[in-house]
Protein backbone atom coordinates (compact mmCIF):
# COMPACT_ATOMS: atom_id res chain seq x y z
CA UNK A 1 0.00 0.00 0.00
CA UNK A 2 2.79 2.50 0.96
CA UNK A 3 4.51 2.02 -2.38
CA UNK A 4 1.21 2.02 -4.80
CA UNK A 5 1.47 6.11 -5.63
CA UNK A 6 5.35 4.94 -6.93
CA UNK A 7 4.38 2.56 -9.17
CA UNK A 8 2.27 3.23 -12.28
CA UNK A 9 2.35 -0.63 -13.83
CA UNK A 10 1.89 -3.83 -12.38
CA UNK A 11 3.13 -6.83 -14.50
CA UNK A 12 3.56 -10.47 -14.33
CA UNK A 13 1.71 -10.49 -10.72
CA UNK A 14 0.16 -13.71 -8.79
CA UNK A 15 -3.80 -13.94 -9.09
CA UNK A 16 -3.30 -13.07 -5.13
CA UNK A 17 -1.47 -10.16 -5.85
CA UNK A 18 -3.70 -9.14 -8.24
CA UNK A 19 -6.28 -9.18 -5.44
CA UNK A 20 -4.55 -7.39 -2.77
CA UNK A 21 -4.03 -4.63 -5.37
CA UNK A 22 -7.62 -3.98 -6.15
CA UNK A 23 -7.99 -4.12 -2.37
CA UNK A 24 -4.96 -1.35 -1.47
CA UNK A 25 -6.34 1.28 -3.96
CA UNK A 26 -9.90 0.76 -3.42
CA UNK A 27 -8.87 1.55 0.33
CA UNK A 28 -6.39 4.22 -0.37
CA UNK A 29 -10.32 5.75 -2.18
CA UNK A 30 -9.38 5.02 -5.85
CA UNK A 31 -11.82 3.57 -8.08
CA UNK A 32 -10.60 0.42 -9.41
CA UNK A 33 -11.00 -0.78 -13.28
CA UNK A 34 -9.93 -4.39 -12.95
CA UNK A 35 -9.22 -6.48 -16.80
CA UNK A 36 -8.65 -10.50 -17.10
CA UNK A 37 -9.54 -13.42 -18.54
CA UNK A 38 -8.70 -16.48 -16.65
CA UNK A 39 -10.30 -18.38 -13.63
CA UNK A 40 -7.45 -17.16 -11.28
CA UNK A 41 -8.31 -13.34 -12.30
CA UNK A 42 -11.93 -13.88 -10.90
CA UNK A 43 -11.74 -12.58 -7.53
CA UNK A 44 -9.85 -9.39 -8.14
CA UNK A 45 -12.32 -8.51 -11.42
CA UNK A 46 -15.26 -9.25 -8.46
CA UNK A 47 -13.43 -7.25 -6.22
CA UNK A 48 -12.35 -4.08 -8.37
CA UNK A 49 -15.16 -1.80 -8.59
CA UNK A 50 -15.37 -2.32 -12.32
CA UNK A 51 -14.74 -5.98 -13.38
CA UNK A 52 -14.07 -5.96 -17.08
CA UNK A 53 -13.65 -9.66 -18.96
CA UNK A 54 -12.20 -9.90 -21.88
CA UNK A 55 -14.58 -12.09 -23.77
CA UNK A 56 -12.84 -13.23 -26.72
CA UNK A 57 -10.36 -15.41 -25.66
CA UNK A 58 -11.32 -15.32 -21.67
CA UNK A 59 -13.08 -18.13 -19.41
CA UNK A 60 -17.03 -18.42 -18.31
CA UNK A 61 -15.56 -17.58 -14.78
CA UNK A 62 -14.25 -14.56 -15.22
CA UNK A 63 -17.23 -13.48 -17.53
CA UNK A 64 -19.44 -14.20 -14.57
CA UNK A 65 -17.18 -12.05 -11.77
CA UNK A 66 -16.84 -9.24 -14.08
CA UNK A 67 -19.55 -6.34 -14.33
CA UNK A 68 -18.80 -6.02 -17.92
CA UNK A 69 -17.79 -8.48 -20.94
CA UNK A 70 -15.75 -7.17 -23.79
CA UNK A 71 -16.79 -8.82 -27.18
CA UNK A 72 -13.10 -8.79 -28.35
CA UNK A 73 -9.76 -7.84 -26.89
CA UNK A 74 -9.63 -4.17 -27.83
CA UNK A 75 -8.91 -1.83 -25.22
CA UNK A 76 -10.37 0.23 -27.47
CA UNK A 77 -13.88 -0.77 -27.11
CA UNK A 78 -13.43 -0.05 -23.42
CA UNK A 79 -12.10 3.77 -23.82
CA UNK A 80 -15.52 4.11 -26.10
CA UNK A 81 -17.36 2.52 -23.77
CA UNK A 82 -16.37 4.94 -20.86
CA UNK A 83 -16.69 7.92 -22.93
CA UNK A 84 -19.93 6.06 -23.76
CA UNK A 85 -20.87 6.39 -20.16
CA UNK A 86 -19.49 9.80 -19.64
CA UNK A 87 -21.34 11.16 -22.05
CA UNK A 88 -24.81 9.29 -20.81
CA UNK A 89 -24.42 10.45 -17.22
CA UNK A 90 -23.34 14.35 -18.21
CA UNK A 91 -26.52 14.54 -20.72
CA UNK A 92 -28.86 13.09 -17.89
CA UNK A 93 -27.65 15.42 -15.51
CA UNK A 94 -28.35 18.22 -17.90
CA UNK A 95 -31.85 17.22 -18.66
CA UNK A 96 -32.67 16.71 -15.06
CA UNK A 97 -31.66 20.14 -14.35
CA UNK A 98 -33.88 21.09 -17.44
CA UNK A 99 -36.86 19.37 -16.53
CA UNK A 100 -36.43 20.77 -13.13
CA UNK A 101 -36.57 24.07 -14.55
CA UNK A 102 -39.21 24.26 -16.74
CA UNK A 103 -41.87 22.09 -14.38
CA UNK A 104 -41.68 23.61 -11.16
CA UNK A 105 -43.04 27.01 -13.02
CA UNK A 106 -45.64 25.28 -14.49
CA UNK A 107 -46.42 23.61 -10.99
CA UNK A 108 -46.20 26.81 -9.80
CA UNK A 109 -48.43 28.59 -12.05
CA UNK A 110 -51.36 25.56 -11.64
CA UNK A 111 -51.07 25.05 -7.77
CA UNK A 112 -50.72 28.88 -6.67
CA UNK A 113 -53.75 30.26 -7.82
CA UNK A 114 -55.83 27.25 -6.02
CA UNK A 115 -54.01 28.92 -3.17
CA UNK A 116 -54.77 32.09 -3.58
CA UNK A 117 -58.21 31.77 -4.93
CA UNK A 118 -57.02 33.30 -8.01
CA UNK A 119 -57.95 32.82 -11.95
CA UNK A 120 -55.90 30.19 -13.47
CA UNK A 121 -53.41 30.88 -15.23
CA UNK A 122 -53.17 27.19 -16.71
CA UNK A 123 -56.04 25.27 -17.85
CA UNK A 124 -55.38 21.26 -17.85
CA UNK A 125 -55.04 21.86 -21.85
CA UNK A 126 -52.17 24.23 -21.05
CA UNK A 127 -50.31 21.76 -19.11
CA UNK A 128 -51.01 18.78 -21.28
CA UNK A 129 -49.75 20.87 -24.43
CA UNK A 130 -46.76 21.95 -22.75
CA UNK A 131 -45.67 18.71 -21.92
CA UNK A 132 -46.52 16.91 -25.20
CA UNK A 133 -44.07 19.67 -26.44
CA UNK A 134 -41.44 20.12 -23.91
CA UNK A 135 -40.19 16.30 -23.00
CA UNK A 136 -40.16 15.15 -26.44
CA UNK A 137 -38.10 18.30 -26.99
CA UNK A 138 -35.51 17.47 -24.18
CA UNK A 139 -35.42 14.25 -24.99
CA UNK A 140 -34.19 14.59 -28.13
CA UNK A 141 -32.16 17.44 -28.11
CA UNK A 142 -30.04 15.93 -24.74
CA UNK A 143 -29.08 12.69 -26.14
CA UNK A 144 -27.70 13.99 -29.45
CA UNK A 145 -25.55 16.10 -27.13
CA UNK A 146 -21.81 15.08 -27.99
CA UNK A 147 -18.98 14.79 -25.18
CA UNK A 148 -18.07 17.75 -23.74
CA UNK A 149 -14.24 18.51 -23.96
CA UNK A 150 -12.06 17.46 -21.37
CA UNK A 151 -14.32 14.82 -20.00
CA UNK A 152 -12.20 11.92 -20.54
CA UNK A 153 -9.21 13.64 -19.12
CA UNK A 154 -11.22 14.39 -15.55
CA UNK A 155 -11.03 11.67 -13.18
CA UNK A 156 -13.51 9.40 -12.27
CA UNK A 157 -16.81 10.41 -10.36
CA UNK A 158 -16.52 9.50 -6.55
CA UNK A 159 -18.29 6.41 -5.26
CA UNK A 160 -20.99 9.05 -3.54
CA UNK A 161 -21.92 10.66 -6.65
CA UNK A 162 -25.05 10.41 -7.86
CA UNK A 163 -27.59 11.17 -10.86
CA UNK A 164 -29.52 13.30 -9.05
CA UNK A 165 -28.62 15.67 -6.06
CA UNK A 166 -28.76 18.62 -4.09
CA UNK A 167 -26.63 20.54 -6.80
CA UNK A 168 -28.79 19.45 -9.70
CA UNK A 169 -32.08 21.27 -8.05
CA UNK A 170 -30.50 23.80 -6.92
CA UNK A 171 -29.23 24.76 -10.58
CA UNK A 172 -32.73 24.01 -12.15
CA UNK A 173 -34.47 25.84 -9.43
CA UNK A 174 -32.26 29.02 -10.16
Amino acid sequence: AARLPAVNVFCRIAPAQKLRLVQAFRAAGEIVAMTGDGVNDAPALKAADIGVAMGARGTDVAREAAALVLLGNDFGALLAAVAQGRRLFANLRKALVFIVAVHVPIVGLSVLPLLWRGPLFLLPVHILFLQLIIDPACSVVFEAEPLESGAMHAPPRGRAARLFDRALLLRGLA
